[in-house]
């Protein structure tokens, strides 16, 4: 198959689901996020091998890099999971395994952009790029700072809906952070402000 027609028939794949969960009742999306989220990570996972086995050296690294993450990242999602391991190891120890594998996570994210950057050998920054650089600079900080903005505006509400950034799973925000204990899997939550 062509690679461009492949790539047009995956990004259309990935929409549908996409747009169904915005027409489910809350009842239901709640869960099918829960679901759709570890197996969307988990066939990335496997499309970035089948992609790393075309090619040799630094492509070869990227994609594999490039699936550890999306394999973490699955594993980071997978709520069941995280209740087995807060049990068998405490709630209060929970932090010291969620933050060495976010480290980890992350980690292979940065492998393949090096190799990635290695490949395209990126000598000088258009200003386009320094605008995409800013603005994930500041997705990143929303990231960050995100709980910390929750507890510190954690009793006055507004019917303001925004996208919940926080790429973990709620059993483990919930060790990590308290006041998210209660937040659900679903792209959008009220603030609380």
């Amino acid at each position: 198959m062509n690679p461009r027609l492949f790539l047009k028939v995956m990004v259309s794949l990935m929409l549908i689901p996409s747009f169904i969960c915005l027409f489910l009742p809350d009842t239901i999306a709640g869960e099918y996020v829960k679901i759709l989220s570890p197996l969307c990570l988990l066939i990335g996972s496997i499309l970035s091998l089948r992609v790393a086995s075309i090619y040799k050296n630094w492509l070869w690294k990227s994609f594999v890099f490039l699936a550890l993450f999306l394999f973490f990242m699955m594993l980071a999602n997978i709520d069941p999971l995280w209740d087995i391991v807060g049990s068998e190891v405490g709630k209060s120890s929970l932090p010291f395994i969620v933050l060495p594998l976010q480290w980890i996570t992350y980690s292979m994210l940065v492998a393949s952009s090096y190799y990635m950057l290695k490949i395209t050998e990126v000598h000088k920054i258009s200003k386009n790029g320094w605008l995409i650089i800013v603005v994930m600079l500041f997705i990143a900080t929303t990231i960050a700072l995100y709980p910390v903005f929750e507890q510190l505006f954690a009793h006055h509400y507004i019917g303001l809906y925004t996208i919940s950034y926080i790429p973990i799973a709620p059993g483990v925000a919930g060790a990590l952070f308290p006041t998210l204990a209660s937040e659900t899997a679903r792209t959008t939550t009220i603030i609380e402000i």
